[in-house]
C-alpha cells in the first residue's frame, strides 16, 4: 500500500466551494475519487478502501463505463497523474537505491584496509570495498516497509481530523453512517449531535460514544468499527537520503518513515535514530536490533508533527577475512572483540583461532598492528577502539596427514597416510589405472622440510605392483603426491608443467636446475625432472622409450658446467648404448639427443598410371628412380608415348601455387590501379577486361607440380636425368596423340590431325588464322612433354615452327604496352600450362 499523501496545492474543501450546486459536487468528488483511486493506488482521506479495491479490480471497460457516467475523460488521468506526481513530497520521487556490492574481501589482508567511515555511500573501508553493515536494507524499492491501512486498527489508535468510523445503531433505531472527526476533533452524531473524540484512543473512543449513544438513545445498541485514517505530517530530518516533510499515513512508524525518505546515508548513524515530539527526545531506534534480532519493539508509532532525526554515525569497527558478515559495524555497547565477530554472526569453520590481528591508529596517529590468539580469554576480550580493523585469517590449505595420486588414475584424490604406506598400497594392480598407461615411468613429488622445495623421485609402477614391499615399490611419506603418466603426450605435459615451473624457481647458484632434456627419437621428447639417482636409462624411460626408428647404439649428451674462471663451459658426451652408455648418471641441464638409424626410410608411395603393364601404388626406399619404377611397373605398353609423359612432385605443387597466388596478388593490384586510372585519363576498357578475365581464370586455376622429364633418354639409360622419386610423386604415361591443338587469339580454336612436314604458321591458318587481338611476337608451343618453345619468324627466317604430335600452339592475346601489364603474358603462359596438362591427365582417365 502506498502511503496516504495529501498535497497543499489540492484541497477537495477548496474545489467544493467553487461548484455551485449538489450535483456539481457529487460528479466533481466521484471524479477525484476515481482518478486518486487509480493513479495513488488507495489509502485515500475520502473514500473507503473496500470500495476503491473494488474500482481497482474493475476491466477497462467497466471502469471506462463509469468513467462515462459520471462525465469523466480517462485520458485526464494520465495528466492529472503527472501534475500530482510534481506538486505532491511522494516516496515514489525517491529514485531507487543500488545495493552495495561486497566484493570477496575474505583473506585480504587488513594492513592494506584503510577504514574511512566518512564515506557517504556506504563504503566504510577501503580499497576492497569492505561494506558498512545495515545500509543495503534502503538499497532497491523505497516503497517495501509502507504500513497497510486495511489491517486491524490497535486499541490504542488516537483520533484526530481526517479519521472517520462506521456506526451501526440497532434496536429500536436501525441506521448505519460513516462519520469523519472534524477539523474541530469532534463527530457530528445524528440525533446527538457533535461528539469531541480527538485525542482519544479507539478503544476509549469507542466506549465513550456507546456510553452517549445508551444515555440519549434509548433500547437502541451500537457496533462502531475504524473507517478511514487520517493522514500526517512528519519531518525526517539529519543524514538521509533525502530530508524533508513527508505526509504518510497514521500507521506509519519510525522505519516506515525512513523509507519514505530513502533511507539513512552511509554517514548516518543506524543505532541511535532518534524520536522527538514537541522538542523532547521520546524515543531511540536501534536498527541493529532489527536486523540482527528482528526486534521491532523500538519501532515507534508516528504522530503528527513527529520528528525523525539520524545523526551521524558513532564509532565503526571493521572485520574482515574468516566471519559469516565481513563488514564495518557501527558499535555502541561493544567493547570487545567478541562482541565484534558476535555482530558478524560468528566465525567461518575455517577461521584459524591461533592468530588474528587489528589493525589499529595508535594515540601518537600511527598505524599498528596487533597480534592476538582467539583460544585465549585475553584474545577474546581484547578492547576494541574506534577505526580498528579485525582480520580474521584461514586455517591453511595445505592438507596434513595425506597422499595424493593423480594423473592416469580412475580415482585420483588423497588417502590417508599411515606409516609404512607404499605405492602398492594406494595402486594394488593396473585394474586402478586407466587404458594405455606407462607402467615404466611415474613421479613422487616430495616437499622438503627446510625451504619447502620439492624433490622428485622417479619409480617404474609396474615393477611397484609385481613387487609389493620390495625396494622398487616406494615408501611414501605425508603430504607426497604420486603422479600416474598414460602413453599420451598432451596428458604428460599437463602434468608435467607446473612441475618443471616449480624446478625453475627454485633453482639457485649452489643448487642448480634440476632438469634435463631429451630429444630425437623417444616417444616423448621434451624437459625432464632431474630425478634421485636419474641415468640415461632414467631418461629415455620417462620419454616413453625409443622409437622404432632410433638408434640404439649411440648417442650423445650436451653438457653445460661453469668453470673455476666462472665460464661456462659446453663438452660433449658421446655414449655407447650397447655398452654402460645407459648407465651414464646425468647432470643439471643435461640434452639427450637420440639419433636415428641411418638410411631409415619411412613409409614412402609413389604412383604410376597410364600405358604401363602394371599400373599402381608401389612402395618405395632411399634410392629408387624413375626407370626402376617403369621396371617395376612391368615397362611401357606398345600404345604407350613416352614423350609425352607426366610426372608430378608434392613439393613442387606447392610452391606452384605459392607463385599463383604472387600473381594473382599482383593482378589485383593492377586491376585497381586501371580502375583508378580510368576517372583521370583516357584507358581503354579492353584492358580491365581482360585483367578480370585473367583473375578469374587465375582463382579458379590450382597448380600441379608437373616437372618436365625427357622418359625416353632415361629409358635409354642416361643415369644423370633419372631422377630420384619421392614420397607422393605420381606418373603418368599417356598414349600416343595424333592431335594438334591451336588455343588463343585464332578465329577458331581447335585440334587439328596431324600431319609431317606442316609447321605452326600451318596450323594458324588451318584454324581461320590470326584474330586482330593476337600477338604475333610471343606465339609459343607446349609439346606433349611440358616444354614452351617460343616461335620466332622473320622475313628470311622460321625458327621453332616444327610442330610434333601432341603439341598445343598458343596465341596469347596482345597486351597494350602503355600499361604496366606487360607481364600478364605470363600469366596467361602459366594458365595455358596448366590446361594442357590437365587436359592430357583428363585424356587417360586421372580424373574422371
Amino acid at each position: 500500500m502506498h502511503a496516504e499523501i495529501w498535497p497543499n496545492e489540492i484541497s477537495i474543501k477548496e474545489e467544493c466551494l467553487n461548484i455551485m450546486n449538489f450535483r456539481s459536487l457529487v460528479i466533481h468528488v466521484s471524479k477525484y475519487l476515481l482518478m486518486l483511486s487509480i493513479v495513488l493506488g488507495g489509502g485515500l482521506a475520502a473514500a473507503r478502501s473496500v470500495d476503491i479495491q473494488q474500482l481497482r479490480n474493475m476491466s477497462s471497460m467497466e471502469q471506462k463505463a463509469l468513467a462515462d457516467e459520471f462525465g469523466i475523460d480517462l485520458n485526464e488521468i494520465d495528466r492529472f497523474k503527472s501534475g500530482v506526481s510534481e506538486s505532491l513530497h511522494r516516496p515514489d520521487q525517491i529514485g531507487p537505491r543500488e545495493a552495495k556490492t561486497n566484493k570477496d574481501s575474505h583473506r585480504k589482508k587488513a594492513v592494506d584496509i584503510v577504514a574511512s567511515p566518512s564515506l557517504e555511500n556506504g563504503s566504510g573501508v577501503d580499497v576492497f570495498q569492505l561494506k558498512q553493515f545495515g545500509y543495503e536494507l534502503f538499497a532497491g524499492n523505497p516503497f517495501t516497509f509502507e504500513p497497510d491501512v486495511v489491517v486491524s486498527v490497535p486499541n490504542d489508535y488516537i483520533f484526530g481530523p481526517g479519521d472517520s468510523i462506521f456506526v451501526q445503531i440497532y434496536g429500536k433505531e436501525s441506521w448505519s453512517k460513516e462519520l469523519f472527526v472534524n477539523r474541530d476533533g469532534k463527530l457530528q452524531f445524528p440525533g446527538i449531535g457533535p461528539v469531541a473524540i480527538a485525542g482519544l484512543s479507539f478503544l476509549g473512543a469507542k466506549k465513550y460514544i456507546g456510553k452517549i449513544v445508551s444515555e440519549r438513545i434509548i433500547g437502541a445498541n451500537i457496533s462502531i468499527t475504524m473507517g478511514t485514517l487520517k493522514s500526517i505530517q512528519i519531518f525526517v530530518l539529519g543524514e538521509v537520503y533525502r530530508s524533508g516533510t513527508y505526509t504518510v499515513s497514521a500507521l506509519s512508524t519510525m522505519t516506515n518513515g525512513l523509507y519514505v525518505s530513502g533511507g539513512v546515508k552511509g554517514i548516518g548513524s543506524l543505532r541511535n535514530i532518534q524520536l522527538k515530539r514537541q522538542g523532547k527526545v521520546i524515543a531511540d531506534l536501534d536498527l541493529y536490533d532489527l536486523l540482527l534480532h528482528g526486534d521491532t519493539s523500538g519501532d515507534q508509532r508516528l504522530m503528527s508533527g513527529d520528528v525523525i532525526f539520524i545523526p551521524p554515525v558513532g564509532n565503526t569497527v571493521g572485520i574482515s577475512g574468516e566471519v559469516r558478515r565481513p563488514a564495518v559495524y557501527e558499535i555502541k555497547n561493544e567493547k570487545t572483540v567478541a562482541d565484534i565477530i558476535s555482530l558478524s554472526g560468528g566465525l567461518l569453520p575455517t577461521a584459524y583461532l591461533g592468530a588474528y590481528h587489528i589493525d589499529r591508529i595508535n594515540k601518537n596517529g600511527e598505524r599498528t598492528i596487533v597480534d592476538m590468539n582467539l583460544n585465549t580469554s585475553r584474545g577474546q576480550s581484547l578492547n576494541i577502539f574506534n577505526g580498528d580493523i579485525i582480520e580474521i585469517a584461514p586455517v591453511l590449505d595445505l592438507i596434513e596427514g595425506v597422499v595424493v595420486i593423480k594423473g592416469h588414475v580412475h580415482r585420483p584424490g588423497g588417502i590417508a597416510w599411515k606409516p609404512g604406506l607404499r605405492v602398492s598400497n594406494i595402486i594394488p594392480s593396473v585394474r586402478h589405472l586407466l587404458p594405455s598407461p606407462d607402467l615404466h615411468y611415474a613421479l613422487i613429488k616430495r616437499e622438503l622440510k627446510f625451504g619447502r622445495n620439492i624433490d622428485m623421485i622417479a619409480f617404474d609402477i609396474g615393477n611397484a605392483i609385481k613387487n609389493p614391499g620390495s625396494e622398487m615399490d616406494p615408501e611414501l611419506m605425508p603430504r607426497d603426491q604420486v603422479y600416474i603418466f598414460g602413453l599420451n603426450n598432451a596428458q604428460r605435459n599437463e602434468i608435467l608443467n607446473p612441475i618443471i615451473r616449480q624446478l625453475e624457481i627454485q633453482a639457485l647458484s649452489t643448487d642448480p636446475m634440476r632438469l634435463v632434456t631429451v630429444s630425437g627419437n623417444v616417444k616423448f621428447p621434451g624437459l625432464y625432472p632431474l630425478t634421485r639417482f636419474m641415468d640415461v636409462a632414467g631418461l629415455i624411460s620417462a620419454a616413453g622409450g625409443f622409437t622404432e626408428k632410433a638408434y640404439d647404439v649411440e648417442a650423445e649428451i650436451t653438457r653445460s658446467s661453469v668453470d673455476k674462471k666462472s665460464f661456462q663451459k659446453i663438452e660433449r658426451v658421446l655414449l655407447d648404448l650397447k655398452g654402460n652408455g645407459l648407465q651414464v648418471p646425468l647432470m643439471s641441464k643435461d640434452q639427450l639427443y637420440i639419433k636415428q638409424i641411418p638410411n631409415w626410410n619411412e613409409r614412402a608411395e609413389v604412383n604410376v598410371g597410364g600405358e604401363v603393364n602394371y599400373p599402381g601404388v608401389y612402395p618405395i626406399f632411399n634410392k629408387d628412380t624413375i626407370s626402376d619404377l617403369i621396371s617395376r611397373a612391368g615397362g611401357l605398353t606398345e600404345f604407350a608415348d613416352p614423350n609425352a609423359a607426366i610426372f608430378l612432385r608434392e613439393n613442387l605443387r606447392i610452391k606452384m601455387q605459392q607463385n599463383i597466388e604472387k600473381l594473382k596478388g599482383r593482378l589485383e593490384k593492377d586491376l585497381m590501379s586501371i580502375k583508378s586510372d580510368a576517372y583521370t585519363m583516357d584507358v581503354s576498357d579492353n584492358n580491365e577486361v581482360l585483367g578480370e578475365k585473367l583473375l578469374s581464370q587465375l582463382s579458379s586455376s590450382n597448380a600441379n607440380g608437373r616437372l618436365v622429364i625427357d622418359l625416353p633418354s632415361i629409358l635409354k639409360g642416361d643415369k644423370g636425368i633419372d631422377l630420384k622419386l619421392k614420397d607422393k610423386d605420381f606418373l603418368m604415361i599417356p598414349s600416343k596423340s595424333s592431335e594438334v591443338t591451336v588455343l588463343g587469339e585464332v578465329q577458331f580454336q581447335t585440334s587439328h590431325t596431324f600431319k609431317g612436314g606442316e609447321d605452326v604458321f600451318d596450323y594458324i591458318e588451318k584454324s581461320g588464322g590470326l584474330t586482330s587481338k593476337a600477338d604475333k611476337k610471343r606465339i609459343y608451343v607446349i609439346n606433349v612433354n611440358g616444354n614452351v618453345i617460343p616461335i620466332k619468324r622473320t622475313w628470311f627466317v622460321k625458327r621453332g615452327t616444327t610442330i610434333a604430335h601432341g603439341d598445343t600452339i598458343v596465341i596469347p592475346y596482345n597486351i597494350n604496352r602503355t600499361t604496366a601489364l606487360t607481364y600478364w603474358n605470363n600469366v596467361s603462359k602459366v594458365l595455358f600450362n596448366l590446361s594442357t596438362t590437365l587436359a592430357a591427365l583428363n585424356s587417360v582417365g586421372v580424373f574422371k
